[in-house]
C-alpha cells in the first residue's frame, strides 16, 4: 500500500475523528463543568454562500476579567439577536478561553453521524486499495509484441 496513500485514507479521516471528538467533548464538559454568566451579543456577522453565521460576544469572568470570543455553528443564524442583546455563556473555571453560547456545541447526535460518515469513508477508501493486484485496471501494461509484416505483392496486370 503506497505510503501517501495510507495517509490520506486513514491519516485525514483519523485526525477528522479526533477533531469531532475534542468538539464533543468540550461539549460536554462545558455543559457538566461549566460556569454560567451572561454575556452581551457584540455584533452577528450573516451567513453566506460560502461560510455560516457568526457570533460575536463580550462576557466577564467572576473576577471581572473581561474575554471576548465569537462563535459559529453552520445550522444556527442568530437572527433572535441583535447587538447589545444579553445571551448566556458557559465557559470552563480552569480555562475560560473555552467558552460557547448556552445550549450551543456538539450534540451526541451529530457526533456519531459525522464519526459514521467519516469511518465509512475510511473504510471504502482503504477497500479500494485493498481490491484484487491481479485485476485488468491494476495489471502492468505489456510490452508490445512485434508482428511480422506480410510481403508486398504488386497487383497483377
Amino acid at each position: 500500500m503506497n505510503l501517501t496513500y495510507l495517509l490520506f485514507s486513514v491519516g485525514v479521516p483519523f485526525a477528522m475523528l479526533v477533531f469531532i471528538w475534542r468538539r464533543y467533548d468540550r461539549t460536554q464538559r462545558l455543559r457538566q463543568e461549566g460556569m454560567r454568566v451572561q454575556g452581551t451579543v457584540l455584533r452577528i456577522d450573516p451567513a453566506d454562500s460560502d461560510s455560516p453565521a457568526v457570533l460575536h460576544y463580550r462576557f466577564e469572568l467572576p473576577d471581572g476579567t473581561p474575554l471576548t470570543n465569537k462563535y459559529q455553528q453552520h445550522r444556527e443564524s442568530w437572527a433572535h439577536l441583535t447587538p447589545g442583546a444579553p445571551i448566556d455563556i458557559d465557559y470552563l473555571p480552569g480555562n475560560p478561553k473555552h467558552n460557547q453560547p448556552a445550549g450551543k456545541g456538539t450534540s451526541a447526535v451529530e457526533f456519531v453521524l459525522w464519526a459514521a460518515v467519516i469511518v465509512l469513508f475510511a473504510m471504502l477508501s482503504v477497500g479500494m486499495n485493498l481490491r484484487d493486484p491481479e485485476s485488468p485496471a491494476e495489471a502492468p501494461p505489456q510490452a508490445a509484441q512485434p508482428v511480422p509484416l506480410k510481403a508486398y505483392a504488386p497487383p497483377s496486370p
